[in-house]
């Protein structure tokens, strides 16, 4: 397999909206981007390492910007 090219979530964010439909994308939140940034599967997606996971709640890492939070 090859390097991950999303991060899987384990479980729908607030901001992802309704996500009660099988499949669908989700956008940035931002107003002024309304960007696709990521999508969900409830029957589950391949990873771009190959895995699969299920149900995918899948955000390109391209799309958005990481942020590391320093915890103690």
């Amino acid at each position: 397999g090859g390097l991950c090219t999303s991060w899987f979530l384990c479980e729908p964010l607030p901001w992802m909206g309704d996500v009660s439909a099988p499949e669908g994308k989700f956008v940035c939140t931002n107003e002024r981007c309304g960007e696709k940034i990521g999508s969900w599967n409830w029957s589950g997606a391949q990873c771009s390492c190959g895995a699969w996971v299920a149900p995918a709640f899948q955000v390109v890492k391209s799309k958005v910007d990481e942020v590391l939070i320093k915890t103690r």
